[in-house]
């Protein structure tokens, strides 16, 4: 099919087509921004709102934060923290003591200390021993451990077979002794 029409009213027409297909997009992208503000809008004045309050709730913590000094607070809580740990890793660390109390609390059986004093390098441990063997088993144990040197038990307590009250002296050796200048 052909167009009759003078040339002139054909520029026109086609002028007339071209706007009125760029009117249709344009209304049909109107249309679609106005429909997405619409559905837009609901979800986001909610979150609004919400960024609203939380900036409200921030400034009320941090007003409060400053009139309880909690950053002072909490530098002190940092600083007693530092001391608790300096004061761990001190006790930690076992003393020339502790040595010696573990290996008397790991005592072999049949012996109960009454007590045990360590003066300088003299040693004093008084307890009682079940049998015989039991007494002379602890000490061949003391003196394997080369911890201890001139450790007597009096006579008199080997010669009875059982409940037998000891009194054991002698010197922790100079590399066991409490402190490391003692005579």
């Amino acid at each position: 099919m052909s167009n009759l029409l003078p040339p002139e009213q054909r520029i026109f027409l086609r002028f007339e087509e071209w706007r009125r297909i760029v009117i249709l997009f344009a209304g049909a992208g109107f249309g679609i921004l106005v429909v997405g503000i619409v559905m837009l809008l609901p979800s986001y004045a909610p979150l609004l709102a919400a960024a609203r309050e939380r900036n409200r709730i921030l400034a009320l913590e941090e007003q409060s934060s400053a009139s309880f000094r909690v950053s002072e607070t909490i530098s002190r809580i940092r600083e007693e923290e530092t001391l608790l740990n300096a004061f761990l890793a001190r006790t930690q660390r076992g003393t020339r003591a502790s040595g010696l109390l573990d290996y008397f609390l790991a005592r072999p059986e049949g012996i109960m200390f009454t007590s045990l004093a360590v003066k300088g390098r003299s040693l004093s441990i008084d307890g009682v021993a079940h049998t015989r063997q039991d007494l002379l088993s602890f000490e061949e144990q003391l003196r394997a451990s080369g911890r201890f040197e001139n450790l007597h038990v009096p006579l008199a307590a080997i010669a009875r077979k059982e409940n037998i009250s000891f009194s054991m002296r002698g010197a922790l050796t100079p590399s066991h002794a409490l402190s490391p200048n003692t005579p």
